[in-house]
């Protein structure tokens, strides 16, 4: 995860261009997206790390209680069409980090620009 987002500050500038000629975002605010997709997808590596089992208190004290990771996916990730990358990356980087595949369905279509 960490050698993603790594490519995703190398490549900001080109995915920002595309980004804003595919959708119409401006350039900067693309690039700003771009690069706040690499911050998160640190967090949520160092959020993997810290997933981890536990002995919870249990209520009879004749017993023990864990708590154990278990991935559920694969995970459904709908996403909208206004941050078309930092919501991806923010669901896509979430699964993985706790163990679960995921499939992305992305909007087909963004609202026009309207006319400037």
């Amino acid at each position: 995860m960490r050698k993603a987002a790594q490519i995703f500050r190398e490549r900001a500038d080109a995915t920002a261009r595309h980004l804003t000629m595919e959708q119409g975002k401006p350039l900067a605010e693309a690039k700003g997206e771009v690069l706040a997709a690499a911050d998160v997808i640190d967090w949520m590596a160092d959020e993997g790390r810290r997933v981890y089992g536990r002995i919870v208190p249990p209520r009879d004290l004749r017993g023990t209680a864990h708590v154990t990771k278990h991935p559920v996916g694969p995970v459904a990730a709908f996403t909208p069409w206004n941050f078309p990358v930092n919501q991806v990356v923010r669901k896509l980087s979430a699964a993985l980090a706790t163990g679960n595949s995921i499939i992305v369905k992305a909007p087909e279509e963004t609202p026009p620009r309207p006319p400037r």
